[in-house]
């Protein structure tokens, strides 16, 4: 039992590279900046009044109003600015705690239109764990100016990149779940895909809704990745798993036009860029290549 639960301890606080949990702020910042810019809630602002219908979250903060296009401007611009901060390592952790609350309140909006968006939920818990983990003491301007050294690697750095994978592994658990109480093992004949296909009207699916045998062997790869998704905790199966949902995500976009961006972008949060980073320069130096020399001279 002891040995056990020390091989826990190890999975969660493992001391790991800072450089992997700064290129996570990085990257939430990134997927942030594109995703409307802060704004994203600016089309909610020009809906018709009778289509906004505020879930229960909002009145309970008092904001059950439909926001006006002065509120939803200004905090873009709130947020933009937080965005430029929490990406140079400048207070980025209460940075990425107001980031959090701000994009609380926009997805709210958005999801106040009728219809339930979820494509963002791992990246809002991934905002609020960088914002309680030491992601700027690495890639920041923080670190810059501090002046001192910093340890490069940390127990503190590894738990928040193991929670952002819980956070996607039940995404997808729990939508395969889903799948089976609804549906049982009949919701993978195919059946199902073949009606998303043909009311799609891609080019790709409506090809593909003609082989019922094709629709049902996808509904069961889709059915077996989602409710296999938790292999990804453990860190040797992991690749194999997103690489799953890579493929998972770019069929759904191919065939179905469904877009989940945001959601496959915060796998970037899970890559042990370190590691990568190592391995590729031990690699250019196996083949000869001498890194410490121009790039002119290495032709």
């Amino acid at each position: 039992m002891t040995g056990l639960l020390a091989r826990w301890r190890r999975h969660w606080f493992e001391p790991a590279p800072l450089a992997d949990l700064a290129i996570a702020r990085i990257v939430v910042v990134v997927i942030l900046a594109i995703l409307d810019y802060g704004g994203r809630a600016s089309w909610v602002a020009l809906a018709p009044p009778g289509v906004f219908k505020p879930i229960a979250f909002l009145d309970a903060i008092g904001l059950g109003a439909q926001p006006s296009i002065v509120l939803v401007t200004r905090i873009a611009a709130i947020e933009n600015t937080l965005l430029a901060l929490a990406g140079l390592g400048v207070v980025a952790r209460p940075a990425l705690a107001a980031i959090f609350v701000l994009q609380l309140v926009q997805e709210a909006w958005v999801n106040s239109l009728g219809k339930v968006t979820h494509a963002t939920v791992p990246l809002l818990y991934t905002i609020a764990f960088l914002a309680l983990a030491p992601c700027d003491r690495a890639l920041s301007l923080r670190a810059r100016l501090r002046g001192r050294p910093v340890a490069s690697l940390s127990p503190d750095a590894r738990w928040p990149i193991e929670l952002a994978v819980v956070v996607l592994v039940a995404y997808y658990w729990k939508a395969g779940v889903s799948k089976l109480l609804d549906g049982g093992l009949a919701w993978a004949d195919g059946a199902t895909l073949q009606f998303y296909l043909l009311t799609s009207h891609t080019p790709w699916g409506t090809w593909l809704a003609g082989f019922p045998a094709a629709c049902a062997a996808l509904s069961a790869c889709s059915l077996a990745f989602e409710l296999g998704s938790p292999l990804a905790i453990a860190r040797p199966l992991r690749w194999i798993v997103l690489g799953a949902g890579v493929l998972f995500h770019l069929g759904t976009w191919l065939l179905l036009d469904i877009t989940f961006w945001p959601l496959v972008a915060t796998y970037l949060v899970c890559v042990p860029w370190t590691r990568l980073a190592t391995r590729l320069t031990t690699g250019l130096t196996g083949l000869g290549v001498p890194l410490d020399t121009p790039p002119r001279a290495r032709q």
